[in-house]
């Protein structure tokens, strides 16, 4: 009678399927994990202004256009095509609202004065969304002229 074939073992480094050294963890998903750590994950500027644009799709005035936020160091602008026409009668883009850290931490809302051209304080709040709601509401047409 024969012997029975010699068993070979298997390892991680023979099969990637076994699994790793690591517990839960094979070959190929140590390869997914550090080929997903090496790309450039979404910067907090990048969260901040998608996080402005959803808060802005529920503004109360001039609907119908798309205002955009740009990043502008630290801070967040927000423009917006002129629909009023109050300010530039060819309806070009305009400057809506500045959000600006604190050193210490907060936010400052700066509203745009068309005529002069200059940032005015609005308000400041610990945290950004209660001024992202003035932005969004603006019954005195302060942010949305």
């Amino acid at each position: 009678m024969s012997k029975p074939p010699a068993r070979r073992e298997r390892s991680s480094e023979s099969d990637p399927s076994l699994p790793s050294s690591e517990p839960g963890r094979t070959r190929r998903s140590s390869r997914r994990m550090a080929a997903t750590l090496s790309q450039p994950r979404a910067s907090l500027h990048d969260l901040g202004c998608a996080r402005i644009e959803r808060a802005l799709a529920q503004r109360v005035r001039y609907r119908y256009v798309k205002p955009t936020v740009l990043r502008e160091g630290e801070a967040y602008l927000i423009t917006s095509p002129c629909c009023s026409r109050n300010v530039d009668p060819d309806g070009g883009v305009i400057n809506i609202a500045l959000l600006s850290p604190l050193e210490g931490g907060g936010w400052l809302l700066c509203s745009h004065d068309h005529d002069t051209g200059q940032w005015l304080q609005h308000d400041e709040a610990p945290h950004m969304q209660p001024l992202l709601e003035e932005v969004c509401l603006d019954p005195d047409r302060v942010f949305w002229p």
